[in-house]
């Protein structure tokens, strides 16, 4: 990422803000931005998809409505099909009278918990029967540093963000802009640091490999070249049943990657690249192994995973089962007679389903 700024804020910026709203008066705020978007994607899906299931929750609120009682979280909207009624409500929160509806229905309090709203989010994609595709949470924020100092809860976010992943739920960062520039660096330079706190850069080898690879696949793009394959499918339906044929042709996705004509194209520079960046013994479809932290030694003993069922169930009726470890998971599952699965939200399932029925 080369030459990219730190900052989500440009240098244009400023004058284009001073041109837009010289007053300042017209200018969204991120929650009516926040609003507008979320609007525009209920429409689109409304129009396009009747399969997706789209929900709205609010955080760093006064009121918290959520099935895990967590405070300052406040689930608006279930996952469900988008309709008239979702779009009113979320009509009902614009403009300076949405503001006033807003802090009257729910209000606003800066003190919550990332890990919270990301569990409360992955929540409601267990609540819904139906098997997803996919499953994403997108975050609208104008705070690049949500919990400061709180080296506690940041580590907790973090923690709650890779179980995310590790389940097959994406988290995309949808930052607004703030005044001074929204820092995105904060969300990913820890990653870049070596053993020695030192940011890690790649050498002149290394970029010009890539360079060469960039510039082979590079192609001069032309919209008429890439067909929308949902219009082109829909096309060859309604083909099908112009013509009383038995099934529709399936339409060519133009759209994605020629996997193998690339490469070809490059050749050996993949592997040259490889041989550059990664040891030796990288294996890519390997799982990374972790480092032992400072005065850890081999013969370390492991954590103790149990759990009684009466701490269990104290767990689940306050809602914190999201807090434990996989392996305490696992062991509980074994206590309980319990099939979890081999991921996080599995085994949570499972437990819930348990304790429910006792």
């Amino acid at each position: 990422m080369s030459g990219w700024e730190s900052y989500y804020k440009t240098k244009g910026d400023e004058e284009e803000e001073e041109e837009e709203s010289p007053d300042g008066e017209n200018e969204l705020t991120p929650f009516d931005m926040s609003i507008q978007c979320i609007e525009s994607v209920y429409t689109s899906k409304i129009i396009s998809s009747d399969r997706d299931l789209l929900g709205v929750v609010f955080y760093g609120t006064k009121k918290d409505k959520n099935s895990v009682n967590f405070k300052n979280i406040y689930v608006l909207q279930e996952l469900d099909n988008p309709g008239a009624k979702q779009m009113l409500e979320l009509d009902q929160c614009k403009g300076q009278q949405g503001q006033n509806h807003f802090q009257d229905l729910i209000g606003h309090r800066c003190d919550y918990s990332l890990s919270e709203v990301l569990w409360v989010c992955a929540n409601l994609f267990s609540d819904v029967q139906v098997k997803m595709s996919h499953k994403r949470i997108m975050l609208f924020t104008n705070d690049d540093d949500p919990h400061g100092s709180d080296n506690a809860k940041a580590s907790q976010a973090r923690t709650k963000a890779s179980d995310l992943r590790d389940t097959g739920i994406f988290l995309d960062l949808m930052h607004l802009k703030k005044h001074g520039g929204f820092d995105i660096s904060l969300f990913y330079r820890e990653e870049e640091l070596d053993d020695q706190k030192i940011q890690v850069m790649a050498n002149p080898e290394q970029l010009d490999k890539m360079k060469a690879i960039v510039q082979k696949l590079h192609f001069k793009y032309r919209s008429d070249s890439f067909e929308n394959p949902v219009l082109q499918q829909n096309f060859r339906n309604l083909e099908a049943l112009a013509l009383d044929l038995m099934e529709p042709e399936q339409a060519v996705d133009l759209t994605l990657p020629k996997v193998e004509a690339m490469h070809k194209r490059l050749g050996s520079l993949v592997d040259e690249f490889k041989d550059l960046v990664y040891p030796p013994d990288y294996n890519p479809e390997g799982k990374a192994t972790k480092k032992k932290q400072d005065g850890e030694s081999s013969g370390s003993k492991r954590p103790n995973t149990e759990l009684s069922k009466e701490e269990l169930k104290v767990h689940a009726t306050k809602g914190t089962l999201g807090k434990l470890t996989v392996p305490m998971l696992k062991e509980a599952c074994r206590v309980c007679g319990l099939k979890g699965g081999l991921k996080k939200q599995e085994l949570l399932d499972a437990f819930t389903q348990h304790f429910l029925k006792d």
